[in-house]
């Protein structure tokens, strides 16, 4: 489960408006013997992000309150697939295709045509599939025990 810190800004019945901390690398970036991600993630470093998520009607949140948002990582290997899996088929398929009907004085050209056209048809789809799927919800848990 990935999971990342914020601090709830309101709640709206279901839904909790939670601003997430920015994004930090470990204490062992900075190290020699460490990973070396440090400088990468300071590039990519983002500021605070809001996001408006779903609670359990159980759960309200306090604005101010400190939660830690978790992401299974089911849904992100699902979100993953469909964002970069599909797009990546359509287009080694539509040169494959390409290339196989092709006649081969312009095989390049076609193959390099159905590539296109396959990561359109991939990423397009894709689009189709993340609306349609029904993605697990983001949990928030409070730092403070549920009543």
């Amino acid at each position: 489960m990935l999971t990342r810190q914020g601090t709830v800004v309101r709640s709206c019945g279901n839904r909790v408006v939670v601003r997430l901390d920015p994004v930090r690398a470990c204490g062992a970036c900075a190290d020699p013997d460490g990973c070396g991600i440090g400088p990468l993630v300071s590039v990519f470093r983002r500021h605070a992000e809001v996001w408006t998520l779903p609670v359990p009607d159980s759960w309200v949140g306090r604005p101010g309150e400190r939660v830690h948002v978790a992401l299974a990582a089911a849904s992100l290997v699902n979100g993953t697939l469909i964002a970069y899996g599909l797009p990546l088929l359509g287009a080694v398929g539509g040169a494959w295709l390409a290339l196989r009907f092709a006649p081969a004085p312009v095989q390049d050209a076609w193959s390099a045509a159905g590539a296109l056209a396959g990561l359109l048809a991939g990423f397009l789809a894709g689009r189709r599939a993340a609306r349609s799927v029904q993605m697990p919800q983001v949990l928030v848990q409070a730092d403070r025990p549920v009543a």
